[in-house]
């Protein structure tokens, strides 16, 4: 009875320091509802300050300027010019980041990682899809349609 008791303490023990870390690095169970809807660097900013219709536009990760913002989903969103901060705020679900940002695999998981603004794709449905890094992307890519298909299930 006694070493049960140790036991769970120490499970008990290992899963709050694992969720810690997980949760210090931006990976978070979608089911707990803590993660926000945009990933956010600081200052509420989404998407490290990339200019999500540059992705459409020029076919380019860049980041916007300070001077084009505008706010949208709980986040501020930076563009490289005012055409393309109109052309956001005209359908900002047209240019924004599928599942807020976050990496597609990792939420295809279960769970939100933040997504690299320069590792991305713009799938067959004009959606712009991150991913944490080249290798994740690559090897989602090898099974795009379950991966998206599961991502899509959990982020609803």
């Amino acid at each position: 009875m006694k070493i049960a008791k140790y036991v769970f303490i120490g499970v008990i023990a290992v899963v709050i320091i694992i969720g810690g870390l997980g949760i210090s690095k931006g990976i978070i169970p979608i089911g707990l509802g803590i993660h926000d809807q945009v990933t956010q660097s600081q200052n509420d900013v989404a998407i490290n300050g990339y200019d999500p219709v540059n992705y459409f536009s020029n076919q380019k990760a860049e980041e916007g300027l300070n001077e084009y913002t505008t706010s949208w989903n709980g986040a501020n969103w930076h563009f490289l010019s005012e055409a393309n901060k109109n052309a956001f705020i005209e359908n900002p679900a047209q240019y924004a980041p599928q599942f807020g940002g976050y990496c597609a695999f990792a939420v295809s998981t279960g769970f939100t990682a933040p997504g690299d603004p320069n590792v991305w794709i713009i799938d067959e449905n004009e959606n712009l899809i991150f991913f944490s890094n080249q290798e994740v992307k690559e090897e989602t890519l090898k099974n795009k349609t379950e991966i998206l298909d599961k991502a899509k299930a959990a982020w609803e």
